[in-house]
């Protein structure tokens, strides 16, 4: 896990081994949004920087896991030339600070009851921010999530 503090808006790197069966989940997830311009998340270029062996950008859309009811979305996946390593990033942005803060609270909150979630100590990210591991079977995912006024970063 990786955080990158770009002016006002932080980012955040979220690394999955082994990808076999990654794909979002269902639930309380935001309909359709509009994508935010791709300059809210960094280019591969960054990524490299702290992931190496990840070599090109695989595909980019709207947040399908965004909590809540975000006004835009955008989320970007890269990948290895194997394709055993995945880092994802989203950002989400919503209509007001109490919005990203229902929609923070309720990603925390699905987080924490995922089997196996181990919390992660960070330092302080945004307004707020958590940190957690989990490992079901050949695939680990480490991410960090975090609230910035306006904007939920995962």
């Amino acid at each position: 896990m990786i955080t990158f503090a770009t002016g006002w808006l932080a980012l955040t790197i979220a690394m999955v081994t082994s990808i076999a069966g990654c794909g979002g989940s269902s639930g309380d997830l935001a309909p359709s949004s509009p994508l935010l311009p791709r300059h809210y998340v960094v280019r591969l270029s960054i990524v490299n920087q702290y992931f190496d062996s990840i070599t090109k950008q695989d595909s980019t859309g709207e947040d399908s896991t965004a909590q809540g009811n975000p006004n835009a979305t955008r989320a970007m996946f890269f990948i290895d030339d194997t394709d055993t390593q995945k880092v994802t990033i989203t950002v989400d942005r919503y209509n007001s600070t109490s919005d990203a803060a229902s929609a923070y609270q309720t990603a925390l909150e699905k987080s924490e009851q995922v089997p196996g979630f181990t919390p992660i100590t960070i330092p302080a990210v945004g307004q707020q921010s958590f940190a957690g591991s989990v490992t079901q079977g050949m695939e680990t995912h480490v991410g960090l999530d975090a609230l910035d006024g306006k904007f939920v970063l995962v």
